[in-house]
């Protein structure tokens, strides 16, 4: 038998072949496209190659696709480098893989292709002739719009002026008559005050919305300062004197309001202080109510009647502007 044959094991003579070049070709196969690949390429299982791989021994039938496969490359020329064989057997699976489409399949693709685009070209079509009307009605609407404001705007301009030139007519008759301006009394409206706890000596139109239900004491705290100044005899002067402080007490505890002459609200402790010394002024004329009443009807009973002028009152003792309430007021 010659050496460069080989023969299977228990198969009997086989092909002469060198079973080394035969060998490499199967690694060859089987590193370049696998063992799948290489299985189909030789027309065997991948069973087949497996177990050839793992015998390490070649059948008659693994040698004669091999011998196969080596006459195929010498018939097809030289061989060619790897990077151009793998690029060759990518685009072959590559071919194997991709379906074919039938001629007719691909004409049907390219209709409907054109019909789908006809359709949407008629769609924008009806949707652009849509929307430019639905632009036309947008503007003539505004349009209306703008005229119907413009007008009522002119109209309103025209009310205000005749309103402006009311007011100005009122304020000029209510300045030449020396009453308050038309903005203030006949609208009712008045600026609001710094300070609505400031209780001020004069009355004021716009009393009534500052002080609510507390404007009938200060009125009446109001009309005993008043009284107080025209009264002539000490008895009366120590009976409006003693109602004033009644009122200053309940404005001041109950109320929280402040007293002229201050200019600003006072502060807790403040108040406190105004209270003590209201409470203290009217024990102060409470005593002096009693005693003059006393001394009074005293004098009248002896001298039957010739004797007990209650003397003069001192209708000027107001707190001054720089008088503390802590002092006593000047009493007759």
């Amino acid at each position: 038998m010659n050496g460069n044959a080989s023969t299977e094991r228990g198969a009997g003579p086989g092909p002469v072949t060198g079973e080394g070049q035969l060998w490499a070709l199967l690694q060859d196969l089987v590193e370049r496209e696998g063992r799948d690949a290489a299985a189909e390429r030789l027309g065997l299982s991948e069973r087949t190659i497996r177990r050839t791989l793992t015998d390490r021994h070649l059948s008659r039938r693994m040698t004669e696709a091999l011998l196969r496969e080596r006459d195929r490359r010498h018939a097809a020329g030289p061989p060619r480098s790897p990077p151009e064989e793998r690029r060759e057997q990518r685009e072959q699976r590559e071919q194997r893989e991709q379906p074919r489409q039938p001629e007719q399949s691909r004409r049907a693709e390219v209709g409907a292709a054109g019909q789908l685009m006809r359709q949407l070209d008629q769609r924008f079509g009806r949707l652009e002739q849509t929307i430019g009307e639905r632009l036309d009605e947008l503007g003539g609407e505004l349009d209306t719009w703008r005229q119907g404001a413009t007008e009522q705007t002119e109209r309103l301009q025209a009310e205000v002026e005749g309103l402006r030139e009311s007011v100005a007519a009122l304020d000029r008759s209510a300045a030449s008559t020396g009453g308050p301006s038309a903005g203030h009394a006949r609208s009712g409206y008045f600026p609001p005050r710094t300070f609505p706890e400031l209780v001020t000596r004069e009355p004021a139109a716009d009393d009534g919305r500052v002080y609510g239900a507390v404007l009938a004491l200060i009125e009446e705290w109001r009309g005993t300062w008043k009284e107080r100044q025209r009264v002539k005899y000490t008895l009366d002067w120590l009976r409006i004197e003693r109602r004033r402080l009644e009122l200053e007490h309940r404005l001041i505890g109950e109320f929280e309001l402040t007293l002229p002459p201050a200019n600003r609200p006072w502060s807790s402790s403040e108040r406190q202080q105004e209270l003590v010394w209201c409470e203290n002024a009217y024990r102060r004329v409470w005593w002096q109510l009693v005693w003059t009443r006393l001394l009074h009807g005293g004098l009248r009973l002896l001298t039957l009647g010739a004797w007990g002028w209650p003397g003069p009152a001192d209708p000027h003792a107001e707190r001054g502007g720089g008088e503390s309430r802590t002092s006593s007021k000047n009493s007759p």
